[in-house]
């Protein structure tokens, strides 16, 4: 039987504003709004691949948020922490209100202390009421 070889995939360079640090991740709900701005404004409505439509219905699916409004005002809330730009929109899409839950789910937030998480944990317990 032949030996399969894996050979790396050449790399393309990253020019200094396509590194990761000016990257904007997306939580679940900012995903959803802007697959629903796609969606209504496509010039070709029914001609949507379907990954793009399970996208949309996934995220659909799993946003805890309701409007526009909620989404930014929670995003903005958590900017106030040194998290990584990942961390944001875990914290949006977990909406954790424990500890030890919040270090569970987002492992790298231990380099935090406790009380700097319980603190996140409580700005969420908020963003949760304000939401519902």
């Amino acid at each position: 039987m032949p030996k399969l070889v894996h050979k790396p995939d050449k790399t393309i360079p990253l020019e200094e504003d396509d590194s990761p640090e000016n990257e904007h991740l997306l939580s679940m709900g900012e995903t959803n709004e802007l697959l629903r701005i796609v969606l209504n404004n496509s010039k070709r409505p029914k001609k949507y691949p379907s990954i793009l439509m399970k996208t949309f219905e996934y995220s659909k699916t799993f946003n805890p948020f309701t409007s526009h409004t909620q989404l930014t005002d929670a995003r903005r809330i958590l900017s106030k922490y040194q998290l990584d730009a990942f961390e944001i929109p875990l914290l949006l899409n977990f909406l954790p209100v424990k500890v030890a839950e919040t270090k569970g789910l987002i492992p790298s937030l231990t380099r935090l202390s406790d009380d700097q998480i319980q603190a996140i944990c409580e700005d969420i317990k908020n963003i949760r009421g304000y939401i519902k």
